[in-house]
């Protein structure tokens, strides 16, 4: 007997991604503005960032989904972070990617 495979059954056999400390700990971090969403091995590409999402406050991404940033239009370094904001949205940078080793970004636009 064959089964036929969905990508519904295969998106729910996908276990979810658990959030790390460093993302955790940006989490706990009050910055006295609206956080879309926190990047881990962010990495500058042209005028926009890519990286590895969690948080998004718009449920657009689920945690652990690479990205595409919208155009960096302004960075600002609070408590520590670095504050990235984008024509319609800001994210924290838990962390950067060492050069050259940043995320393969999957074609999810933002």
């Amino acid at each position: 007997m064959k089964t036929a495979l969905h990508s519904k059954s295969i998106r729910e056999s996908i276990e979810p991604v658990s959030i790390p400390a460093r993302v955790r700990n940006a989490m706990a971090t009050d910055f006295g503005v609206a956080i879309t969403g926190y990047l881990i091995c962010a990495a500058a590409e042209r005028m926009t960032l890519i990286g590895i999402v969690f948080g998004d406050n718009r449920g657009r991404f689920k945690n652990g989904h690479s990205i595409r940033t919208s155009v960096v239009m302004e960075r600002k370094l609070i408590h520590g972070y670095v504050i990235v904001e984008t024509l319609n949205s800001r994210y924290v940078i838990c962390d950067w990617s060492p050069a050259d080793h940043g995320p393969r970004f999957n074609g999810v636009h933002h």
